[in-house]
């Protein structure tokens, strides 16, 4: 499974540093190329210099937060790039995946094998 995420390049969202080192742990594994921004803001600073196969994003972040993110990557940078929001709420939002936290590795693997 983990084979076919080989080289993909995946961008993390989250204010929270531990979110970020765990989703890197469980993903060093599958040898995939991982970019972290602790916010919306800087994400988007990002997004704009670098082409990624899937985002991963909190929700509840300071600045820009994530539902505000998945707008302006869908209306003002006009980016296709698939997206899972993981989240402690129980926020939906229309045509996007999430994750409930707290995560585990097969659930989060599963998720980008199924949005890549």
């Amino acid at each position: 499974m983990t084979k076919t995420l080989k080289d993909k390049k995946l961008l993390v969202v989250d204010d929270n540093e531990l979110n970020r080192s765990l989703i890197t742990s469980f993903l060093k594994e599958c040898d995939m190329n991982i970019v972290n921004a602790e916010n919306g803001k800087d994400a988007i600073e990002i997004l704009k210099k670098e082409k990624f196969d899937i985002i991963i994003t909190d929700i509840n972040m300071p600045e820009i937060n994530g539902l505000e993110l998945i707008k302006i990557i869908k209306n003002k940078l006009k980016l296709k790039t698939p997206i899972v929001i993981v989240t402690a709420s129980d926020i939906k939002v229309e045509n996007i995946d999430s994750l409930r936290i707290p995560i585990y590795r097969n659930d989060l693997i599963k998720m980008i094998m199924k949005n890549i």
